[in-house]
C-alpha cells in the first residue's frame, strides 16, 4: 500500500510540474505578445516623430546657439521617448521568446538575452538622457556643456553615436 500512495504522490507532483510549466508559458506567450505589440507600435511612432525631425538634422550647422535657437522640444520628444521605450519593450519581448523556447532552442535565445540586456540598457539610458537632460539644457540655455550630447554634426562622432553603435551593434 505504501508504495502504490508513494506512485500516486510522485504522478501528481510530475502533474503539478507540468501544469506550472504551461502557466509559466502562458504568461511568457500573454506578456510576450504585448511586448512584442508595443514593439511594433512604439517603432512606428519613432519613424513617424524621426521623419518629421529630419529637416533639423539635415540643416547646415551653424553653431550651437542656431542649433539652441531652432530647438523644438515636441519635435524632439517626438521620436525620443518611443526609442526610450522601444528598448524597454524590446527587451521584455526577447524575455519572454527565451522564457517560451523549446529546451533544445534555449542556448540560442539565451545568447539573445544576454546580447539585449547591455543593448537595451545602454539604449535606455542614452534616450532617457536625450528626453530629460538635452531638452532642458536647450530650453534653458545651458546648452554649452551638451555639445557632445545632441544629435548633430559631428554625429555619428558624439556620445549618442558611438552608444548607438554599441547598443545597436
Amino acid at each position: 500500500m505504501a508504495h502504490h500512495e508513494l506512485e500516486l504522490a510522485g504522478s501528481d507532483e510530475n502533474m503539478m510540474a507540468q501544469v506550472n510549466g504551461i502557466r509559466a508559458r502562458l504568461t511568457a506567450a500573454t506578456v510576450g505578445i504585448v511586448a512584442a505589440i508595443s514593439v511594433a507600435v512604439l517603432m512606428l511612432w519613432f519613424a513617424v516623430g524621426f521623419v518629421l525631425y529630419e529637416p533639423v538634422l539635415q540643416a547646415p550647422w551653424r553653431g550651437m546657439s542656431d542649433y539652441q535657437s531652432r530647438f523644438q522640444p515636441a519635435l524632439y520628444l517626438a521620436w525620443t521617448i518611443p526609442a526610450f521605450l522601444f528598448a524597454i519593450a524590446f527587451l521584455a519581448m526577447i524575455a519572454c521568446i527565451h522564457a517560451w523556447a523549446e529546451d533544445d532552442q534555449r542556448t540560442w535565445t539565451l545568447l539573445a538575452v544576454a546580447f539585449a540586456v547591455p543593448g537595451a540598457t545602454l539604449m535606455a539610458a542614452l534616450y532617457y538622457i536625450q528626453m530629460t537632460v538635452v531638452p532642458n539644457g536647450l530650453v534653458n540655455g545651458t546648452a554649452d556643456s551638451l555639445r557632445l550630447w545632441i544629435y548633430a554634426p559631428p554625429y555619428p562622432f558624439t556620445f549618442p553615436g558611438a552608444l548607438e553603435g554599441v547598443g545597436y551593434g
